[in-house]
């Protein structure tokens, strides 16, 4: 009988994207990006680590490769701005992804689901 629960993670499985500038850029507007290979890359999951950053698994819909890259923590600037929103009475948006997503709550903290980085607790 299969052991599911002793696998790896789906996010390491693949090859890892460097965060660069222009990329996460990219992936804040919700442009397409280009696979190594040239093909686009499609998004299948996205979720936080316990430090603040956020991991997003990629498809390459040529070549059916994954890739994985890991999106910076927030900003004190960035938390600053998700709490003022908070104290104005509004739903808290995320600073970074263009149109701005709102927050969501998961495992007891503010979550972007776009990007996977967390702004703090509700």
């Amino acid at each position: 009988m299969a052991k599911w629960h002793t696998q790896e993670p789906a996010r390491f499985e693949g090859q890892e994207l460097e965060p660069e500038k222009w990329l996460l850029e990219s992936y804040y507007d919700r442009a397409r990006i280009e696979s190594p290979e040239g093909g686009p890359l499609n998004p299948l999951l996205v979720q936080y680590e316990d430090d603040g950053t956020g991991v997003v698994l990629f498809e390459c819909l040529i070549s059916s490769l994954r890739y994985w890259m890991r999106i910076p923590k927030a900003t004190r600037t960035e938390r600053a701005a998700v709490k003022a929103q908070q104290g104005d009475g509004y739903d808290a948006t995320c600073p970074r992804c263009r149109p701005a997503d709102r927050l969501v709550r998961s495992g007891g903290f503010l979550v972007c689901p776009h990007c996977g980085v967390r702004f703090g607790r509700p």
